[in-house]
């Protein structure tokens, strides 16, 4: 089977280099994007405690440890990579995975996972919407100019999913990308 990529032949350095810029700069993002703990001094004012539980709401809660496996996209500005090949973990509201991009290319991200709402449906079916934000590395000048510049890039997605006791299925939705995938709790 004939690879139908354009890409440079295997060099063992290179990919080395990567994963070293990819390591540093996953470890830097993840430093900048998890926030200090502060203790607050208490509301003095009835706006001042409105606008505290706005952003405690918005800020949402760590989202539940998960295995994903599986991603499926629909671009909706241009064709690409139906099938991608997802695999992600989330630890206590952290996640990294790997999947292959619409161009082609392997890609990794890592950052934090939050759940802004959960809910119960019925008898062991739960519902949950939240964000991803973090950063990304895979892609070049063709999704956005800048990611021919710097090896990573950041994202923010939004999410939501059913699941039924551990199993589920989650939908985001990040820039012009649907994406759904398969996940297990544990």
């Amino acid at each position: 089977m004939k690879n139908t990529v354009d890409s440079p032949p295997f060099r063992d350095s290179r990919v080395d280099l990567r994963v070293r810029r990819f390591v540093v700069m996953s470890a830097v993002c993840l430093a900048l994007l998890t926030p200090a703990v502060a203790h607050a001094a208490p509301a003095e004012d009835a706006s001042t405690l409105e606008r505290s539980n706005w952003v405690s709401m918005l800020w949402g809660s760590p989202q539940r440890s998960t295995m994903y496996a599986g991603m499926w996209t629909r671009h909706l500005h241009h064709g690409g990579v139906d099938n991608n090949r997802l695999g992600a973990i989330t630890y206590r509201g952290y996640f990294a995975g790997t999947f292959i991009n619409s161009y082609h290319r392997r890609s990794y991200a890592v950052g934090i996972e939050r759940s802004v709402r959960t809910g119960v449906l019925g008898s062991g079916t739960e519902y949950g919407v939240g964000y991803r934000v973090g950063a990304i590395h895979g892609y070049d000048s063709r999704l956005l100019p800048v990611a021919g510049k710097i090896p990573v890039v950041p994202f923010a997605q939004a999410v939501g999913d059913v699941s039924w006791k551990r199993l589920g299925v989650e939908g985001t939705f990040c820039v012009r990308v649907v994406t759904a995938g398969l996940f297990v709790r544990f």
